[in-house]
Formats: C-alpha cells, sequence, structure tokens
C-alpha cells in the first residue's frame, strides 16, 4: 500500500464505521463530473476527480470510502503509461481526490484517467508539465473567462475556447477569473434552471457545482487543458467584502457561509490538497511560471478587501457613486489585504521572465460612467479603491516589471484599456488591460451609444462593448501579445456558433493594445 493510500485508508477509518469499499456498487457512470488538472510545474501537476453518479442527486453522501486507481500516460491511446497508483476518494472531502503528480517532464503534455475497479473508468484528459524556470519558450497559448450563470446561457463558449482546427492547438492553460457559479437565480426566462434555492450549507453548495459540472461543453474544457481558477463574490455571495456581506448580516453567521462555499469550491477545482480551506479562511494566491517566457500572479480580490465605500442606505457592496463620495479615495482602503499587496509587489521586484500577467477578478482602469462634468464610479471594482489602484501601478513602475498585462473578469463586459500611472491616472501607459465577457451571464447591456459614450468619456479605454458571452484567448510570444476577443452567436443555442469579435496587440516593451 502506498504512504498516500496508508494516510487516505487511516483518515477513513478513523471515521465512525468508516470502510473502504472493495467493490462498490453503481449503475451508472461514477465520474459523471467528469476530470480536470491544473497547477503545473516543471515536473507535474495536479489531476482531480469526484465519485458522485448523479449529479442531480439530493441523497446524503455516501459514508465510506472509494479505492480510485489513477495512470498517467505520454500518450492518450495510455500504450506508454509511466505512472499508476492508488489514491482514496474519501467521504469528508465528498468524495473529491487532488493528486499531486510529481517526477515528470518539463513542457510536455501527458494523459491521464480515473478508474473505480473493478468495473468503472473515467473519461481521459489531457495534462502538461510547465517548461522548466530557465528554459527558452517562444510561444504559449491560454484562454481566460470568468462568469457562468448555469440559467442565463449554454457553455457554448467552452466548446469554442478548446476547438481544434489546422493551425490552432490545444491552450496551454485556462484561467478562470471568478464566478464558477451563482449562488443567486435570476427572474424571467431561463434557458435551464437551479432547482434549488440560494445555497447557505456545504450540502447546497456541492450540489450547485454538481449541477454545473453536469454540463458537457464545461466538462470538455476541464479534461482538455489545465486550469488554473481563482473566485470571484458569487462563488459565495454577490459583492461580499471580506466577512461583510451584501445583506449586511451577522458576520459570525456569514464567516460560515463563507467556510462552506470555500470548502465547496476546493472541493470541485483542480487545485492542491494544501489549498484545502480552514475554516472562512483560504490562500489562493500564487504565482505560476513558464519558462523565460511568462509568469502569471493570480489575486484573491474578495477574502481580504474593504468594504466598498459609500453603499446603498441598509445595505453593503456595489453603488455608483459622485465625486462627493470621498470615502473611496481613502488610503486605507485595500481590494488585496496589505499582506497580499507586499507579496504581489516583493514578486514584482523579483520577476525575471520576459511577459508579466496579473489573473485578477475585476476592472482595474478607472471608468467615469457617467458623460460630462460629473463623474459617476462603480465601487465594487478597483474604482471603489483608487489609493490601492495606486500602489498596484507604482509597484508595476518601480519595479520595471517587464511587459505587465492585467487579465480581468466581473464585468460581463469586452473592455481594452490603458493602465496609466500617476496619482490622476493621466501620467504615461505603464501596463495593459484586457477584461473578458462572461461565458454566459448577462451583460449590462445599454446599446452602441452608451458604449460610444463610455469610450469617449474614457479615451484610455481602446474598446468596450457588453453585448457578447465569450472569452478570450491570448498567444504569447517574445515580441508581442495577441489577443482574440472570441464571441458565440447566441448563448441560448446549444450548438451556437462562435467568431472572433475583435482582435488586439501588445508589442513587448510597448504597453499599450492596437488593433490588430
Amino acid at each position: 500500500m502506498s504512504r498516500r493510500l496508508f494516510a487516505g485508508a487511516a483518515a477513513a477509518l478513523a471515521l465512525p464505521g468508516g470502510r473502504v469499499l472493495a467493490r462498490p456498487g453503481f449503475d451508472r457512470d461514477p465520474f459523471a463530473l467528469g476530470v480536470a488538472s491544473g497547477e503545473s510545474t516543471p515536473d507535474g501537476f495536479v489531476i482531480w476527480t469526484r465519485v458522485l453518479a448523479d449529479p442531480a442527486s439530493t441523497a446524503p453522501l455516501h459514508g465510506d470510502a472509494y479505492r480510485l486507481v489513477y495512470d498517467i500516460a505520454e500518450d492518450p491511446e495510455f500504450r506508454r503509461v509511466v505512472r499508476s497508483a492508488e489514491i482514496l476518494a474519501l467521504p469528508q472531502d465528498a468524495h473529491s481526490v487532488h493528486v499531486e503528480v510529481r517526477g515528470l517532464r518539463p513542457g510536455r503534455d501527458y494523459w491521464y484517467r480515473f478508474a473505480l475497479p473493478p468495473d468503472h473508468r473515467g473519461p481521459a484528459g489531457r495534462a502538461r508539465t510547465a517548461p522548466a524556470p530557465d528554459q527558452a519558450v517562444d510561444r504559449f497559448d491560454l484562454v481566460f473567462a470568468s462568469c457562468q450563470h448555469y440559467e442565463t446561457g449554454f457553455y457554448g463558449a467552452w466548446r469554442d475556447a478548446i476547438r481544434t482546427t489546422p493551425g490552432r492547438r490545444p491552450p496551454d492553460a485556462v484561467l478562470f477569473l471568478g464566478d464558477y457559479i451563482y449562488e443567486s437565480s435570476i427572474r424571467g426566462e431561463k434557458v435551464r434552471q437551479h432547482g434549488a434555492g440560494k445555497p447557505r450549507t456545504l450540502d447546497e453548495y456541492r450540489r450547485r457545482y454538481a449541477l454545473y459540472k453536469s454540463d458537457a461543453d464545461l466538462r470538455a474544457a476541464h479534461a482538455a487543458a489545465p486550469w488554473f481558477p481563482v473566485w470571484d463574490d458569487h462563488e459565495v455571495e454577490n459583492d461580499y467584502a471580506g466577512d461583510v456581506s451584501q445583506e449586511r448580516m451577522d458576520p459570525a453567521r456569514f464567516r460560515a457561509i463563507r467556510a462552506a462555499a470555500y470548502r465547496a469550491w476546493w472541493e470541485h477545482m483542480p487545485v492542491r490538497p494544501s489549498m484545502r480551506p480552514r475554516g472562512p479562511d483560504a490562500a489562493i494566491h500564487r504565482r505560476v511560471r513558464f519558462g523565460d517566457l511568462l509568469e502569471i500572479a493570480f489575486l484573491d480580490g474578495r477574502q481580504y478587501r474593504s468594504p466598498q465605500p459609500c453603499p446603498r442606505p441598509g445595505r453593503s457592496g456595489s453603488n455608483n457613486v459622485g465625486a462627493d463620495c470621498v470615502e473611496r479615495l481613502s488610503p486605507e482602503l485595500t481590494m488585496l489585504g496589505r499582506a497580499q499587496e507586499e507579496w504581489l509587489h516583493a514578486g514584482f521586484r523579483a520577476a525575471s521572465t520576459r511577459w508579466n500577467l496579473i489573473a485578477n477578478q475585476t476592472l482595474v482602469a478607472p471608468v467615469d460612467l457617467m458623460p460630462g462634468p460629473a463623474e459617476l464610479r462603480r465601487t465594487d471594482i478597483w474604482d471603489g479603491y483608487p489609493a490601492a489602484r495606486g500602489r498596484l501601478l507604482d509597484a508595476v513602475v518601480s519595479s520595471r516589471l517587464a511587459n505587465p498585462v492585467v487579465l480581468s473578469g466581473d464585468l460581463h463586459t469586452n473592455i481594452v484599456a490603458d493602465l496609466r500611472g500617476g496619482a490622476s491616472g493621466a501620467g504615461a501607459v505603464v501596463a495593459t488591460e484586457f477584461v473578458g465577457t462572461s461565458i454566459s451571464s448577462p451583460g449590462p447591456y445599454r446599446g452602441e451609444l452608451a458604449e460610444a459614450a463610455l469610450r469617449a468619456e474614457n479615451p484610455h479605454v481602446r474598446f468596450a462593448t457588453a453585448r457578447h458571452r465569450g472569452h478570450v484567448e491570448l498567444s504569447i510570444g517574445r515580441d508581442r501579445l495577441s489577443a482574440d476577443l472570441r464571441m458565440v452567436e447566441d448563448v441560448r443555442d446549444p450548438a451556437t456558433a462562435a467568431r472572433t469579435l475583435a482582435s488586439f496587440t501588445v508589442e513587448s516593451g510597448k504597453p499599450g493594445a492596437t488593433p490588430a
């Protein structure tokens, strides 16, 4: 018995009545939630699955453990298996497993699969190790996306993201920037139903994740490439900040809800076992390096942030405010928390790759939503925390960070913007920001005139439209970064076609995007 399996068996047998089932009986596929990989390193990655035959089931979790076998191969046909081992799927983890695979070769594809002996074998997935830190890398392709409300649309954007056509290879990585599930339902017509109210307990959050993972296009996207996920607000509650809920519930009660939500997120993501939450606390900010070409810093803009300034009466969370909201100018307000800020800035100073991406939940660029001399700012984005934004961009400049590019989600809107330095944000261009629209969640669409007015009021915004659903594809080379904003034709059609809405490039050493 391997050390990992022995430890898992000990944990299972420590449960009251706990057993390891040698021949569990399933009358359907126990891998209905699929497989996933992520957290690539030069010698390995994490592979994930969860044993659950019926995503729609409301029955209590089975109290015993399942013995799984996993294989790692150098080819998709599994003729060259390089690793095979056992692991236990434990009931306290909702029968999910997070296997950290080590000892592989850098910068290459591998394939993996799980089996539940003697009768069930799960689907195969593609994983990829990262290049060695000093390895010269000429190209890296990634997809980033966010916001996939189950009720408001199908996931044709995921099918498009992993398409393989002549000259296009699968992405090297998928970055998911938050709102994997939605805790809330919508009013009006729906393409499919949550079938339950707002989750508040661990069991309810587990069921919501299982429902979302029942989508075949989402499962296929997980199996196609390594994922690097972070959360935003809807994994817990809309617009929450730290332990302050939008509804201003008792902080102790909200921390219990946050603990359940964070735990369910970890159970369903291909992330490290060490990222397991401790109650309402979980560290998800991290860096990933891909050879000498690229480093990505993944941020957590929810857990440590200050409450949004100038909330609506009787509420917390976002508000649209004018110049009279002087509270938002306070240098004490933080989006990331002081410790995460210091970690991020230290990483800037130590950076040595040619490109440096900052994977962030929501819009960094300042945006005035009111045409004319008056101003209107939204407080749930970085406009609610301008001093924190200033510290971020000052750190980019002072560290001389090479080719910084910010990737953001949340707004259900495609935006391409210049990020300018200086206290007023009117200085030189220091970085580029790409905001991806949503996979399926509806956008704040007000028509072409509104979009034109937004661009006119904010000349640093090069492109903006909220009319489309989709994702963003980046191809990063040594001399330039290319971005394709992909859109689906009809999010309500499960077989929808897709196309490129717009393309931009960023030249190495020249911050700012230009149309391709």
